[in-house]
């Protein structure tokens, strides 16, 4: 770390830079004018621990270049040593009213440059730790946050699931037992009778129920997965081909390298997850557009925004063109049987991101998303990479 000195007498600068590398401080940096000094600390003020500012210079004085310096966000916390002739009491009250700390008056006394620079040094890294200190603490808050959070989320999953198992059960005997009635029915029929055709209508429709049945059976249980080394590649061919009779307007842009690690995964769970995630891109683009989706490797050290483990994982992101998601509904957008659509057996019914949340989950993952109104939407999925 450095100290600045900004006066425009070259002895003056000699003379102090004599006395504080006698003192053991080596680095010092030093400059005529307040202009050169503010322009240097634009791109270095995370090097520079003090400057001593004189107060009479060309161009703009020690109190104005003070000012320019307290008045820029990145660094008003350096402090400031004015060195001055004068010492008459407005002088030192608009130094001080700038944003100065202290001041030293020409000439230089060596013992009072000493305790005055070690002084204020000592007080800068006391605050620099107090700030480390109270960032350190407030992320450790965010993350005690984050944590109590997913935890009420997966409790309140785990209560809705259990209820959904049961009675999903439940249904999926009756539709049973219903299907079994229409099918013996159309034994009694011919081909050409007016009841096969509402017959056969009334079995597609139960098809359909049978299958939001399956989606409440599988959230419900959310078995877990059995975890096979797995190419991201494959899935997402096969997720993109899967949906293609809803995606004729849409454009694919992907961008998995070669060099992508392979993910320990169950192939059908995380097969649903993009699948669903893709289907929701189209759906969130009923005129067209652009899926974008990315696949990188990245190394995660904890803690981490997502509490995800140290260690080696995929980053995939999956985006759209679409109206974006309202802020309002952000804390939603996970929770079982929330959804945007309209609700019915061929709309929806709230369960296929909790789906996708609770898969992730059982693979130590994560999901999270980010979308400006009106903007598209872009969800990403950490996995972790085989070993």
């Amino acid at each position: 770390m450095a100290i600045l000195i900004v006066d425009d007498s070259r002895e003056s600068q000699i003379i102090i830079e004599h006395f504080l590398k006698a003192e053991g401080y080596n680095q010092i940096i030093s400059f005529g004018n307040g202009n050169d000094a503010f322009s240097f600390l634009k791109d270095n003020f995370n090097k520079v621990d003090l400057i001593l500012m004189d107060i009479n210079m060309p161009d703009i004085d020690g109190i104005e270049a003070t000012r320019l310096i307290k008045g820029n966000l990145e660094f008003k916390d350096i402090p400031i040593i004015i060195v001055t002739v004068l010492d008459t009491k407005i002088s030192l009250e608009e130094a001080f009213n700038a944003g100065a700390i202290d001041y030293i008056t020409k000439p230089i006394s060596r013992v009072e440059l000493k305790c005055r620079v070690k002084s204020i040094l000592k007080f800068k890294y006391e605050m620099d730790c107090r700030k480390k200190r109270e960032s350190e603490l407030q992320k450790e808050v965010e993350a005690h946050n984050i944590a109590k959070e997913e935890l009420l989320r997966i409790k309140n999953l785990e209560s809705i699931g259990f209820l959904a198992g049961g009675i999903a059960h439940d249904y999926n005997n009756i539709l049973t037992a219903i299907m079994g009635g229409i099918t013996l029915a159309k034994l009694y029929l011919k081909q050409e009778d007016k009841a096969v055709q509402p017959l056969i209508k009334a079995e597609d429709s139960i098809l359909r129920a049978k299958e939001l049945t399956e989606q409440l059976l599988t959230f419900a249980k959310g078995g877990l997965p059995i975890k096979r080394p797995t190419q991201i590649s494959s899935i997402f061919k096969k997720a993109i081909k899967s949906i293609s009779d809803i995606s004729a307007n849409i454009n694919y842009v992907v961008s998995i390298g070669k060099d992508i690690w392979f993910i320990n995964a169950d192939y059908i769970q995380i097969s649903n997850v993009f699948k669903h995630l893709l289907t929701n891109a189209v759906e969130a683009m009923p005129l067209g557009g652009t899926v974008y989706i990315n696949v990188e490797n990245i190394v995660l050290e904890f803690p981490n925004p997502f509490l995800l483990e140290s260690g080696r994982y995929l980053k995939i992101s999956i985006k759209d063109q679409g109206k974006g998601i309202t802020k309002e509904i952000y804390n939603k957008i996970f929770d079982p049987y929330f959804t945007t659509k309209d609700r019915g057996i061929d709309k929806g019914i709230g369960l296929g991101l909790s789906i996708c949340y609770s898969i992730i989950k059982k693979h130590d993952g994560c999901i999270t998303f980010e979308s400006n109104d009106g903007a598209g939407t872009t969800f990403f999925v950490y996995l972790p990479a085989a070993l």
